[in-house]
């Protein structure tokens, strides 16, 4: 079977580097056992905030927003990232951009992948896979990952 097929798309009207992002996300695809593919939109705030409005019904900008496709469809669905809070995020971590897109990417991957964070035990095995996926691809891990609160600024 061959692996799953991971399409980055640029929004921004600049140039990002999303090897890590692509490294990561096939890496969590592969350990979890999935073959399907994913796509994911690099974007600004606003159109998050129009994804979400539009999606959710949440009138506000966020990290990231996962669309999983139908059980039964041959892909496993969207992720939109904002640029804005991953560098922010990244800021906070004192981490490099790459490496904070890479694990909101994760992140967004887990979710398509079926994973919750509702509850505070669900949070920390989410963030102990993403560990576990970011140690994989040789990348910063934290313990204490948390998206930052939707529209927070810094």
């Amino acid at each position: 079977m061959p692996g799953p097929l991971i399409e980055i798309v640029n929004g921004l009207d600049r140039r990002i580097v999303t090897a890590a992002v692509r490294q990561c996300l096939l890496t969590l695809l592969k350990t979890e056992g999935s073959a399907k593919p994913v796509t994911l939109l690099i974007t600004n705030s606003e159109e998050m905030r129009r994804l979400n409005r539009e999606m959710r019904g949440i009138d506000q900008a966020t990290d990231v927003l996962t669309f999983p496709a139908p059980d039964q469809a041959p892909v496993l669905g969207d992720i939109a990232l904002s640029i804005e809070f991953a560098t922010l995020q990244a800021k906070r971590r004192k981490v490099r951009l790459q490496d904070e897109m890479a694990m909101l990417a994760v992140h967004g991957g887990l979710h398509l992948l079926g994973w919750n964070d509702e509850t505070d035990d669900e949070r920390q095995k989410m963030v102990e896979k993403m560990n576990e996926v970011m140690t994989l691809c040789g990348l910063p891990t934290d313990d204490h990952w948390e998206s930052l609160p939707h529209g927070e600024d810094e």
